[in-house]
């Protein structure tokens, strides 16, 4: 399936982690809806690499939050596991063994105030976007983007109750066996109607569970508009890149053109909430390593003319490091690909539009471009940083950045997909090692470089430069970095800055501080 604009820039989340904690909130969201009544216990499990870094990135509060009802920007996340002990609702946390499963891999083993027991397979896949992979044993494939109807029987009852639903409305469709109980399961177009739910029950099933879409990202056609850099530039030619993303998404999803426009008109005011928050507000970062005012040091070195860089860099860098610091304190940006790297997109389009006099309408324009070139890169890479490494998370925020940024300075279609491969060819193998685990060392200031970075690719595109190896092929190289990357220096933090002597006594304070938050 092709990935929406919205897949891209996008969720509206709580940091701090698009992968760990927006996505462990929609699995969990899921899970709830799955299991079907009130929790009293859940067993969750993940990989090795997850938990080194689950609580920094407050995954086990996002999954605890989504299955008590709340979606990835709800501001309860934030006490969730306090509102869980308020309604009895316990856990624990256990590594998923055999290892050898997805990175980001979550299984929640969930018993329900009725006795039920539900066990749910979830993978973040990054930025946010999620995977249901198996559900008491039975193999799905479910992203939440689609109704889905659950249906548990004593016999094998599919293909009766398969007569009994719209054929045209079924996208796909799981059978199995669990101990003694039959799963159906089928993915639909448009939710099931009551009259048809009252038939099922009338079959004689024992359990039925009617989920409703997480979203409105349905895909409409099969064949997306485009999937290259190439294809973007040729389906561009006689429309703007901006149009041909807006044409992009309304044949994917069916939404009208001014619809996805107002969206990202949204889009573009939380971002600037979160730079003004970033900015203005003394922030208490999760960890507490980071001071969570560096965005506001920076702004102030450059209003006194302390900075040396020149331009809009120093500016740029400020607000980028503002919005990273709202995210590290779990306050709401715009995964924009990924929460980690949320802030270099506002911060290097609000000081570039601020230079050259842009408007609100050009600033969508150049979200609509961001978009599209991040949604070209992800079709074949990860944007998360335990699968691919940062290069997946700064280095394609910085690369979408570039485009946009070039689209703004007067660059055509050639020059923004150029900007996006020149970007990308500088941040190739930069890696994922967060120090003790909370998102903020090295994670935020590496938001600086991907402004310094974007802004670099932007000017160079805007002075004839290009990219000697044509832009395709550096998301082939992309990809070919992410396979070999050894699995220590992607978000496992035993590698790089990961294992350097101030990052274990890091680690050593930070079990200290989730033993007190206990």
């Amino acid at each position: 399936m092709s990935l929406s604009l919205f897949d891209i820039i996008g969720p509206i989340m709580l940091g701090p982690s698009s992968s760990h904690t927006a996505g462990a909130t929609r699995i969990g969201f899921l899970a709830g809806l799955i299991a079907g009544s009130e929790p009293q216990h859940v067993t969750l499990n993940f990989h090795p690499v997850l938990m080194q870094t689950y609580a920094g990135h407050k995954t086990h509060a996002g999954l605890i939050g989504g299955l008590l009802g709340c979606r990835e920007d709800d501001l309860r996340l934030k006490t969730a596991l306090q509102i869980a002990a308020q309604k009895g609702l316990t856990y624990d946390v256990k590594q998923i063994d055999p290892p050898d499963v997805h990175q980001n891999t979550m299984r929640l083993k969930i018993t329900t105030r009725a006795g039920n027991t539900t066990v749910v397979n979830g993978i973040s896949v990054g930025g946010g976007c999620i995977e249901i992979t198996q559900i008491d044993g039975l193999t799905v494939k479910l992203d939440g983007n689609y109704p889905v109807l659950l249906v548990r029987a004593r016999k094998p009852i599919g293909n009766e109750l398969r007569a009994l639903l719209p054929a045209s409305q079924i996208i796909a469709e799981y059978l199995g066996a669990a101990g003694e109980d039959y799963r159906a399961c089928w993915v639909m177009q448009q939710p099931v109607s009551q009259a048809v739910l009252d038939k099922i029950s009338a079959a004689g099933v024992t359990a039925i569970r009617n989920i409703p879409a997480l979203s409105n990202l349905q895909q409409l056609d099969s064949r997306p508009a485009f999937s290259t850099f190439d294809e973007f530039v040729s389906f561009a030619r006689g429309r703007s890149l901006a149009v041909a993303a807006v044409e992009y998404e309304e044949r994917r999803s069916g939404r009208p053109a001014a619809e996805i426009r107002k969206l990202f008109h949204d889009i573009l005011r939380i971002m600037r909430e979160s730079v003004t928050t970033g900015l203005e507000t003394k922030l208490e970062l999760l960890g507490g390593f980071c001071a969570g005012d560096d965005g506001a040091k920076m702004l102030a070195a450059y209003r006194k003319g302390k900075t040396i860089s020149g331009g809009i860099l120093p500016l740029a860098i400020a607000r980028a490091l503002s919005v990273a610091e709202v995210s590290g304190a779990m306050g709401r940006v715009v995964a924009a690909p990924t929460a980690g790297s949320a802030g270099i997109l506002p911060g290097v389009l609000l000081s570039v539009a601020e230079e050259l006099g842009g408007n609100d309408e050009q600033l969508c324009d150049a979200l609509l471009v961001a978009a599209a070139v991040g949604m070209v890169i992800a079709n074949r890479s990860s944007l998360s940083g335990a699968v691919g490494g940062c290069q997946g998370e700064i280095g394609v925020a910085a690369a979408m950045t570039a485009s946009a940024a070039a689209l703004l300075g007067g660059g055509n279609a050639e020059q923004c997909v150029h900007a996006a491969a020149l970007t990308l060819k500088n941040l190739l193998g930069l890696i994922c090692d967060p120090a003790a685990g909370p998102v903020e060392v090295p994670c935020i200031k590496r938001n600086a470089i991907g402004v310094a970075a974007a802004l670099m690719a932007a000017d160079m595109v805007l002075a004839g430069i290009q990219s000697y190896i044509p832009p395709d092929e550096v998301v082939d190289a992309l990809v070919n970095v992410q396979k070999l990357l050894p699995q220590e220096l992607k978000g496992s933090t035993i590698g790089g800055l990961g294992c350097t002597r101030t990052a274990q006594r890091m680690r050593l304070e930070w079990q200290e501080k989730i033993k007190q938050m206990a």
